[in-house]
This record gives structure tokens, sequence and C-alpha cells, in this order.
């Protein structure tokens, strides 16, 4: 296949960018005892501002950030609430209904092979993860579909699925390297290589030995519950770097209920949300909430129906941030990133046939008159 690239928007912000790598900071870790499976996230970074979307199933995405000739396209398997930075459909962590969660990290080190195969920035590549694979396995076949642009940000993964299996995900020399099951001694990644905090016990930062050692000390007996020791953690390991980077976010997912917590500078109060209570069908609106809002406890009444406005709002704020530290974008590029969710397209039907393609109809109207399979509908109803 020859396929013609080339990157569109280079500056995309989840844990890292093109800035020197000692401001690039994200810890991560998966505390499994005492019945709690909670997988941790801090995200440290210049800019604060940002939303949780809620990411619907069934709808027609392409590569934006990066063209691929032919276009690069696929379609939501699974809904997700997502956590994005820089604009809608723009991430680096989330859960997606199949219980997948994933969460991005910077490391300097990475090198992504390059090939023939359709090539994705990092943002998009996470989202197409939350949108199509179910498992940590989906996750590693899909570099046979699917590459991150190699001049993208560097970056390496931490993931969960529903089953409890952890891995990380690094490219190292142009090859993938996975850890996991008996390579992953301990569920810790921060943004040096996984090899290199095993072999030498920590990371420059400390971070690694900070977390190792938490998670080998607790005791259900004499601490707090799973939830306040796990913030504790990342209250230990947090503004470990000199300004203007901090530590924005703290988010925790509750595997077995199915909850994302949250905290930021802004709003320290720990919020929650349960993906029970959120539409998933592309019939009904995304819906959208600030990172930063008020409140505390379940947030879900404070989600506000998603507009191209809002977006914009939320993408001009981080970019302002951005361009007051001299890193500007073009005005063209933000008007692409503030765009391109209107383009998406859902492909769902509703429960009365309703849809953007005749096919909805087609299938409703089988339903209602029981077409057997073998017959079509057009053509005198003979059989195929």
């Amino acid at each position: 296949m020859n396929i013609m690239k080339h990157l569109l928007i280079s500056l995309f912000v989840l844990c890292a960018i093109s800035v020197p790598t000692s401001l690039d900071a994200c810890s991560n870790f998966f505390f499994n005892k005492n019945g709690h499976a909670l997988f941790a996230h801090n995200n440290d970074w210049v800019s604060g501002e940002g939303m949780i979307v809620i990411n619907k199933r069934h709808v027609q995405k392409w590569g934006f950030q990066v063209k691929n000739d032919p276009e690069f396209m696929w379609t939501s398997r699974y809904g997700s609430i997502s956590l994005n930075f820089e604009g809608r459909e723009i991430t680096g962590r989330g859960i997606n209904e199949a219980g997948l969660v994933i969460f991005e990290a910077a490391l300097g080190e990475t090198q992504q092979p390059g090939g023939d195969l359709p090539f994705l920035s990092v943002a998009q590549w996470v989202q197409y993860q939350l949108d199509t694979s179910a498992t940590v396995e989906d996750v590693i076949a899909s570099h046979k579909v699917v590459r991150i642009w190699p001049d993208d940000m560097q970056s390496h993964f931490m993931i969960l699925d529903k089953f409890g299996t952890v891995a990380v995900i690094e490219w190292l020399e142009g090859k993938m390297v996975v850890y996991k099951g008996d390579t992953l001694p301990i569920p810790v990644l921060v943004n040096s290589t996984y090899e290199s905090c095993i072999t030498q016990g920590d990371d420059p930062t400390g971070r690694f030995k900070t977390i190792t050692d938490a998670l080998a000390a607790y005791d259900h007996r004499a601490a707090k519950n799973s939830l306040d020791y796990v913030y504790s953690i990342l209250k230990d390991v947090s503004d470990k770097f000199p300004p203007p980077v901090q530590t924005m976010t703290s988010v925790v997912f509750d595997l077995h209920a199915r909850r994302l917590y949250l905290s930021t500078p802004q709003n320290r109060q720990i919020r929650y949300l349960d993906m029970k209570d959120f539409d998933f069908s592309c019939q009904s609106p995304v819906l959208v909430l600030d990172l930063n809002g008020s409140g505390s406890g379940n947030v879900r009444s404070a989600f506000i129906p998603y507009t191209t406005e809002y977006n914009s709002m939320m993408v001009r704020r981080t970019f302002d941030i951005y361009s007051s530290l001299g890193y500007i974008v073009p005005e063209e590029v933000l008007k692409e990133i503030i765009d391109f969710p209107d383009k998406t397209i859902c492909i769902e039907c509703d429960k009365y046939g309703h849809g953007p393609k005749w096919g909805c109809w087609h299938r409703y109207f089988k339903q209602k008159h029981q077409v057997f399979p073998g017959r079509q509908l057009w053509g005198g109803w003979r059989n195929k």
C-alpha cells in the first residue's frame, strides 16, 4: 500500500510536548489489594484546562491529525469517558464500556517504527483504542493495523482491562515492547523505561520507588480506605517538578465499580462518575464537563450537551497558556481541532429505524415484518 502522510498538527499535549523532557511527567500505578482494583494517574503539566467527554459508540471517525492516503477510518465499537486537555477527540486517558483503561506518559527514549501501515497521532491513537479495543490483547494486536506517527511526541502507555490484565507498552529502537504478567512485577509507570526502573529500583525523580514502597507497605488493617490510600500515594508523588509544571489532574479508575474519580488543584474535592449513568448511544447528545468545575461527589448532573463553541472555548484556554510560554500554534491548526468532532458521523439506528443511512430503515423493516435471511427487500422479494 502506497501511503503518503504529513503531520497536520505536531503540538498535542498529553503528558508530553516538544519541550525539554524535564518538564514532562506522569505517574501511573495499579493498586490491587483487599478486593479493590484501582488504577491511578497523576498528570503533571503546564495547563490544567480541559474537559471530561462522554464519547459515543457507532461513530465513524478518521485520522485528522495525521493524513493518510487513503484515509484511515474506523467506527467506534464502545462508548467511553475520556479526559481531554486540548479538545474533543484528543486524549491520553480514559475508560470504555468494555472496561479498558489507558493512561499515556511521556518517554523520551521512544522510537516508533515506520512502514506502510496507516499512522495516527498519539492523541487519536489513544481515542482509537478506547473506541475499538476491549482487552489488552486487542491493543497489542492493533499494532498490525495502525501505528503512532513516528515524528509525534514520544510516549509509552499503561493499560488495564476488565479481566485485571495490566500491561505497559513501549516502542524502543523501532520495536513494540510489552510488559505484562511475570514481566510486569511492579505495576508502576513513570517517565523512564520500565526496564530501567526495575533494574535500578527507581527513576531519576524518585517517584517509581515512592509508589513501589507505598504499594508494598499497604496494610488494610491499619490503612484508611483503599481510595484514600491511593490518593495519598498520588499526593506523595505530585508537584515534583519546577514551575510552571505542577500536578494538574489526579484520576483514579475503580475497575469493579466502573467508576472514575477526579480531583484538580482548582477543585480538590473528589468527584466521581459511574459508567452506568451515561447513555453511550450516538443517537443521544455528546456530554461534556469542565475538569475544574465546582461540586463534589457524583457530578453526573453537572454535564452539559457538547457544542462547537464549548470545544472552541476549551481549546483556546489551553493553547493560550501554551502561547504565553512561547509555544505558538497556527490558527488554522486550532480551527481543525475545534471543527473535527462535528465532521464525525453517527451510523447508529434508533428503535424506529431512524438514522443517517438507508440500512437503518432496512433493518427496522426486517424486524417488524420478519423478512427472513436469504430474501431481499428490492426486486420483487425474490430469493438471492
